[in-house]
C-alpha cells in the first residue's frame, strides 16, 4: 500500500483500519458477550476456544498497528507503542456501545458506561503494574552501571567463549538458561534488561567471530 499511495497511505489505511473493526465488532456480535469472571468463585468451566477467539478478535487490531509502524512506517518503538495504545484506547471504550448497536440493544448509554468503566479500570491497573516493574526496572540499570563501571562484561564475555568453545548454539542455549533461572524472580522488563546487558556483548562478539 505503502510503495503505490506514497504520501496518501495515511488516508488510505485509517479508513481501512476503520472498516476491519467495524467488520470484526459486526462478526462478534453474532455470539453472545462473554460473562465477567468472578474473582471469588472458581472457575469449573472454561469457555469455549472458537467462539472466546471469535468475539475478540478486533483486539488483534493494535498488535497489527504496531507491526505495521515498526516494519513499514519504521517508526521508534515508543512512537510505534504510543500509536498502538492509543488504538486500544480507542477499541475498549467503543467496542461496547458498537456491538450493541448491532445486537440491537436499546441500552446505548450503559453499554458506553461500562466502555469508560473498562477505560478508567485499566488505567489504574495499569498504575498500578507499572510500581513493579518500575522498581524492577531501576534495580536493573543499577545492575547494568555496575557491570558497565566494573568491566564484568568483558570477563562475561571470556567466560562464556571459554565454557561454549565459541559454539554459538551453546552461547544461546546458555542464554536462554539465565533467562530462565533470572525470570523466577524478575519481571519480564527487568529480566530482558540485566540478560541483554550481559549476553548481548556476548553472542555479538561470537558472531562476529
Amino acid at each position: 500500500i505503502k510503495t503505490a499511495a506514497g504520501d496518501a497511505t495515511l488516508y488510505i489505511v485509517i479508513p481501512l483500519l476503520l472498516v476491519i473493526y467495524l467488520a470484526l465488532l459486526k462478526f462478534s456480535a453474532r455470539y453472545p458477550e462473554l460473562e465477567v469472571d468472578d474473582p471469588y468463585n472458581p472457575v469449573l468451566e472454561l469457555p469455549e476456544t472458537g467462539p472466546t477467539v471469535k468475539v475478540g478478535l478486533y483486539f488483534l487490531l493494535p498488535i497489527v498497528v504496531l507491526m505495521w509502524c515498526l516494519t513499514v512506517e519504521r517508526l521508534s518503538p515508543s512512537l510505534s507503542a504510543f500509536w498502538a495504545t492509543l488504538l486500544m484506547v480507542f477499541i475498549v471504550i467503543t467496542h461496547r456501545p458498537i456491538q450493541a448497536l448491532f445486537r440491537h440493544n436499546r441500552d446505548l448509554k450503559e453499554a458506553l458506561q461500562h466502555g469508560l468503566m473498562d477505560f478508567f479500570e485499566g488505567m489504574i491497573a495499569g498504575a498500578r503494574n507499572m510500581i513493579g516493574i518500575g522498581v524492577a526496572t531501576a534495580a536493573a540499570g543499577i545492575i547494568v552501571g555496575t557491570i558497565t563501571l566494573t568491566g564484568i562484561g568483558q570477563v562475561m564475555i571470556e567466560f562464556v567463549e571459554f565454557i561454549s568453545g565459541g559454539n554459538l548454539m551453546l552461547v544461546l542455549i546458555f542464554t536462554a538458561l539465565i533467562c530462565i533461572i533470572l525470570g523466577m524472580g524478575l519481571p519480564t522488563t527487568a529480566n530482558y534488561i540485566v540478560v541483554s546487558s550481559l549476553m548481548a556483548p556476548v553472542v555479538v562478539a561470537l558472531g562476529a567471530a
